[in-house]
């Protein structure tokens, strides 16, 4: 900004020197154009490094975004597999014990992990289930046989 000023200053002053009459040879004249053109190539120069810095500034950004994301997703996909191999795990460590209680005879301790209150209430909700299942199919269809679909 500073340098663009000057420009705009050093234009006045050719612009008032020549108006004014002050001056006086070609040389003066000349010379303080020429300091204009200097001028402004250097606030063009500066504009432009300030706008390059800026987009620099963004690409940076958003780089440094797409790898935060990256480390993001890997870490949910890490937290996803481990999950998944845990439930395996412990499903083939429960199926192991089944069998392993089968081939000693030791049925009871394996119904020993369902107690009968869990068998007992799963039972019921079975049961609940298909009455209500039953009571719904009876709700969609006609009170009248007539209008029964065929």
């Amino acid at each position: 900004d500073g340098e663009m000023l000057r420009t705009q200053r050093l234009e006045l002053e050719v612009q008032q020197a020549q108006e004014e009459g002050l001056a006086t040879t070609q040389a003066q004249s000349e010379e303080l154009f020429a300091q204009a053109v200097v001028a402004q190539r250097q606030a063009f120069r500066s504009e432009m490094r300030r706008f390059v810095d800026c987009r620099v500034g963004r690409m940076l950004q958003r780089a440094v975004l797409a790898e935060a994301w990256r480390v993001w997703e890997t870490a949910v996909r890490t937290a996803d597999l481990r999950a998944q191999t845990e439930f395996e795990v412990l499903d083939d460590l429960r199926a192991a014990t089944e069998r392993r209680a089968r081939e000693v005879g030791m049925e009871a301790t394996v119904r020993a992990c369902l107690p009968d209150a869990t068998v007992s209430t799963l039972k019921r909700l079975v049961v609940e289930l298909r009455h209500r299942l039953s009571a719904a199919f009876l709700d969609l269809m006609p009170e009248d046989p007539a209008e029964a679909p065929r």
